[in-house]
């Protein structure tokens, strides 16, 4: 399924990213994934969606054990850590679910979060000292012109398998995170209602593992992070790249093109006549 990532393409991406945010850096990660998206498209992709996509991105490059180093809530012990990627119960494609509700006589209608709309949660704090994160996002969510008001929450459709997208809906990409228009001041209890019902509908986007210490059997729960773990693993794949470039350039005079164009089997054997 990612037969056309190759070395070039893995730097490419990283090099784009390597000074941008945590979302910037989430869709450098996408790109790679799905390459026939355009960016626009990625980024109205839900963060559940996004988040699966990359697990099976990591398992296609990486495999599927996570190992990792923690430290105990409890004692700060240092443990070890590793678990398997297939053991999450990812759930089917949320792009296109909808969230209705009802306020002063309308009903309303909601989408899941997405890169995008991070992006502007991103723009608008920096602009701004006060701002409140929760409803600011709420509102980006909002779709302005739902097109059904049967039930309180839309159904996302199955896919066909655990990393198909559904491209954005047409009220996706006219949401209020694009178009800015007033939003209502909903109330607290409207606005904890649809929330609690996007977070059960999108459980990819909290992913959480659950950590147990020996030293003093303290038992703790965390979020995982792919976009960070999976950037972190580019990071150090990238720079291994580089330095195999730097070697090889020194002793043949090869460009990078010429090294990165070597199966990683051939590149390893003109290393080890290199550095005997």
């Amino acid at each position: 399924m990612f037969e056309h990532i190759t070395a070039s393409s893995l730097l490419l991406a990283w090099d784009r990213g390597c000074g941008g945010s945590h979302v910037q850096r989430g869709l450098e990660l996408m790109t790679l994934a799905a390459p026939s998206y355009s960016r626009r498209a990625l980024e109205m992709i839900s963060i559940g969606d996004r988040d699966r996509l990359l697990i099976g991105l990591r398992r296609s490059l990486f495999g599927s054990t996570v190992v990792s180093v923690e430290e105990c809530s409890a004692c700060q012990e240092r443990i070890e850590i590793d678990f398997d990627l297939r053991q999450f119960d990812l759930c089917a494609s949320t792009t296109n679910a909808r969230f209705f509700g009802e306020y002063n006589g309308r009903t309303w209608c909601w989408r899941l979060p997405n890169s995008r709309d991070l992006l502007e949660l991103d723009r608008q704090r920096q602009m701004r000292k006060s701002l409140d994160i929760r409803r600011t996002l709420f509102a980006f969510c909002l779709v302005h012109e739902p097109t059904a008001v049967s039930g309180m929450v839309g159904e996302p459709t199955e896919p066909r398998n655990a990393l198909e997208l559904k491209s954005p809906g047409s009220d996706t990409l006219e949401s209020a995170a694009d178009n800015r228009q007033a939003c209502p001041a909903f109330p607290e209890d409207l606005i904890t209602q649809i929330t609690q019902k996007m977070d059960a509908a999108d459980s990819s986007a909290d992913i959480q593992v659950r950590l147990e210490c020996a030293a003093c059997q303290n038992e703790w729960s965390r979020p995982f992070d792919i976009v960070t773990y999976l950037w972190e693993e580019l990071d150090t794949f990238c720079q291994r790249i580089l330095l195999d470039v730097h070697r090889l350039a020194r002793a043949y005079g090869w460009s990078e093109e010429q090294v990165l164009g070597l199966s990683p089997w051939r590149r390893q054997v003109y290393l080890s006549l290199v550095n005997p």
